[in-house]
This record gives C-alpha cells, sequence and structure tokens, in this order.
C-alpha cells in the first residue's frame, strides 16, 4: 500500500495511507461525462417518438377485450385516457436537464469529490470558459480548506494556478523548480498581451470606442 505525508499534518513524519476514494482525474474523463449526458438525451428523444405512437394508439383504438391476456392493454388504454401525452410521455423517460459545458463540469466534479481525498487532475480547465474556470477555482478552494483535500493538478490556466499557497512546479525547465505562477511563462505572455491592448479596455470603461491600429 502507497504511503503519503499530507501538507496540514501537524507531524509532518507521519505517514498515512492514500485514501480510498483518491483518484485520477483527466480531461477525457470529463468529455466522456458529458458525451454520456447527451448519448442519453438522444436515445431518450427516439424513444419519444415511440411513446407517442404508444399513446395515440392507446387513447383512440378500440380493444376487443376477451381474457386476462389482454389486461395490459386495457390498463395502458386507461392510463392513456385519464392522463395528457406529455404526462404519459414523461412517466416513461428520463430526461437529464441541459446544462451548458461548465455546468456540466462543475456538477461532474462536485459528484467526485469526496472528505479527505487526494486527487490527481491533468488540465481540469479544458472545456471550461475563464468563468467556469473561477467556479471550479473556487471549488477546489473550498474542498481542500473545509473537506481536507489535496489537490496535484496539471494545469496551464492562471485561475488555477493562482490558487492561494499552491506550491508550483516549473515542468518546462530542463531542472524542475519551483516558481511563483506569476513567474511563469504562459501567464507572461497573457499578461502581455492584455497589457498591449490596455488602452482598448480603459476606452471601454470610459464609454469611448475608437479604431485600435
Amino acid at each position: 500500500m502507497c504511503r503519503i505525508k499530507k501538507s496540514w499534518d501537524d507531524d509532518l513524519d507521519k505517514e498515512k495511507e492514500i485514501p480510498d476514494n483518491s483518484k485520477i482525474i483527466a480531461s477525457e474523463d470529463i468529455f466522456n461525462y458529458i458525451l454520456k449526458i447527451r448519448d442519453k438525451n438522444i436515445k431518450t428523444e427516439e424513444n419519444v417518438k415511440k411513446y407517442i405512437d404508444e399513446y395515440q394508439e392507446a387513447k383512440f383504438s378500440k380493444y376487443n377485450y376477451r381474457s386476462l391476456k389482454d389486461i395490459d392493454k386495457l390498463s395502458l388504454q386507461n392510463e392513456a385516457r385519464r392522463v395528457t401525452q406529455s404526462e404519459f410521455i414523461r412517466r416513461r423517460t428520463s430526461f437529464i436537464k441541459q446544462f451548458s459545458n461548465g455546468e456540466n463540469v462543475l456538477r461532474y466534479f462536485d459528484s467526485e469529490l469526496e472528505n479527505d481525498g487526494i486527487y490527481l487532475l491533468d488540465e481540469p480547465e479544458n472545456s471550461l470558459s475563464p468563468k467556469f474556470q473561477l467556479e471550479l477555482l473556487q471549488l477546489l478552494i473550498d474542498c481542500s480548506r473545509y473537506c481536507d483535500c489535496q489537490f496535484i493538478i496539471a494545469t496551464h490556466s492562471p485561475f488555477l494556478l493562482s490558487i492561494p499557497g499552491a506550491k508550483i512546479y516549473n515542468l518546462d525547465l530542463e531542472v524542475v523548480e519551483t516558481r511563483e505562477w506569476t513567474e511563469l511563462e504562459n501567464v507572461r505572455m497573457y499578461y502581455d498581451f492584455f497589457k498591449k491592448y490596455e488602452i482598448l479596455y480603459v476606452r471601454s470603461l470610459r464609454g469611448v470606442y475608437l479604431d485600435y491600429e
């Protein structure tokens, strides 16, 4: 059994077994989760057509009931005549509420993360807009602070790199070293890009929109 030392332990020399609920979460896992939701809804939509035909036939067709073998048809007809078509279909389907990809990613992490777990996250920012990256950032901070979770994250996201107290290893160097997140090359590229167009932000805040050369 592998053993680890958690950074928040009072006794750093004390080793613990890796919690059973620890796991690796790759970007492929997130994409697969999103695709499964889509596939289920597509199959449900296909079944809806079948249930519409079933409802119409049960409600308006005239059956000749001759024995107990016809009890299922009789029960179906009674149901169709008591409820609306939408209610008839609803009882037989289970649509998963449609969320955006970003919302689904957050729902995925919210269901996967448990107390006292150690999680290896591989580029969790994939498919997330800046807005949802910030929400994921807050979720990770809250899980670390209140649920005793620990995260090891491979990321290029400036938002996730800015996690307070994070120890950042720059793997782009020949000799791996720790760095402040603001010292990383890709973060500096973001800064330089937005700095170049700073005048546009200033003008937009003042309500002045001019062509920029």
